[in-house]
């Protein structure tokens, strides 16, 4: 039940932001300051509930989640736009600047998890 919010949300907010906002994410996102080792060191406390081995559990999965997406849930649990008193509390502590390395260290595992499923077969 958690997860099917959590999938909603995450869509409508993706919906919200691309169709209402410049076309471009860049214009609305500025990833020039993104620090992957930086978003790796941060991602431990990110890690101690969402899974970093990308399996499904009742914690929505984030590993390989667009940088774009990623940002605008962790602005809108920041905002309290989305209810989760936790993930409230997380993300009022980050700034922009950890968003975004965050995002783009979680992205950056989509290729890693690719490449191991690749492995596999």
């Amino acid at each position: 039940m958690l997860f099917r919010f959590f999938s909603v949300t995450v869509i409508f907010l993706t919906f919200f932001t691309f169709a209402f906002l410049p076309a471009r994410a860049e214009s609305i996102i500025d990833f020039s300051s993104a620090d992957i080792e930086y978003g790796q060191y941060l991602a431990s406390e990110c890690t101690s509930c969402h899974l970093l081995s990308g399996k499904e559990s009742k914690i929505p999965n984030i590993v390989g989640l667009e940088a774009e997406t990623f940002v605008v849930v962790l602005r809108a649990y920041r905002d309290k736009h989305l209810s989760h008193e936790a993930m409230q509390n997380i993300a009022s502590r980050l700034g922009d600047e950890e968003m975004i390395s965050l995002a783009i260290y979680f992205e950056s595992l989509r290729d890693e998890e690719k490449a191991n499923k690749e492995e596999t077969y």
